[in-house]
């Protein structure tokens, strides 16, 4: 019941610094444009009495990265990814993931970038990883609003919420997206010592199996509420 027009334009630049160290900066622009409620009109999009646009520059990429001998160094805004699957891969849990563009995003292109500070000790067929990310970035979906939204306004397909309802009728289609984030949310974790997440993990390979082993002590980006 929601019709969407999304364009994105990615740009990567990659700097040799010298023969062991180089830089990266990537930067990403989305512009989505969506309407609903055209009934039975011809043209969906244009007839439809809902419309609404936002315009996301963002930037993904932006870290150093060398290595000291046995020892690669990456510090910055990056993707840690650990783990691979086939449709899911559950230790693949430091980077949060932005599900709004639902099943047309590929993982690589749903997670968000963080800043971390991440080591590699390679010796023969054993890695040592080490991962420090000192600042929390939630996970980013819409609320309402989408057809990938974690709750439908007016029931449908998915669960709904009355309150959800209301704020669509009441909150003009141009500012709703600004406030997706706010309305799951009553507590962040603040830039403090206290708050650093931090894991370690361990590789090898041995003929065609490879072996992995980590622990990572972090917050939970999967929100909770309880309505009452």
């Amino acid at each position: 019941d929601i019709f969407m027009f999304h364009n994105r334009l990615e740009l990567r630049a990659k700097i040799d610094i010298s023969r062991n160290w180089r830089a990266v900066v990537e930067g990403r622009i989305d512009h989505r444009i969506w309407g609903a409620s055209a009934g039975d009109e011809f043209d969906y999009f244009l007839n439809s009495t809902e419309r609404g646009g936002a315009f996301e520059p963002s930037l993904r990429d932006a870290y150093v990265s060398g290595r000291l001998g046995p020892l690669f160094l990456t510090i910055g805004q990056q993707n840690i990814v650990w783990g691979a699957g086939t449709f899911t891969a559950p230790a693949d849990v430091i980077n949060p993931l932005d599900y709004r563009g639902g099943i047309f995003d590929t993982p690589a292109s749903q997670r968000v970038q963080i800043f971390a500070v991440d080591a590699s000790l390679i010796l023969d067929r054993i890695g040592l990883q080490f991962v420090l990310v000192p600042f929390f970035e939630p996970h980013r979906f819409d609320v309402f609003g989408s057809d990938f939204a974690a709750f439908r306004a007016e029931g449908g397909l998915g669960s709904g919420l009355p309150i959800f309802g209301v704020l669509e009728q009441f909150l003009d289609q141009s500012i709703q997206p600004r406030l997706q984030d706010e309305l799951v949310v009553t507590q962040f974790p603040d830039a403090r010592f206290e708050n650093v997440s931090a894991g370690t993990r361990l590789t090898s390979t041995y003929g065609g199996l490879d072996l992995g082993l980590g622990y990572f002590f972090g917050w939970d980006r999967t929100p909770f509420f309880e309505i009452d």
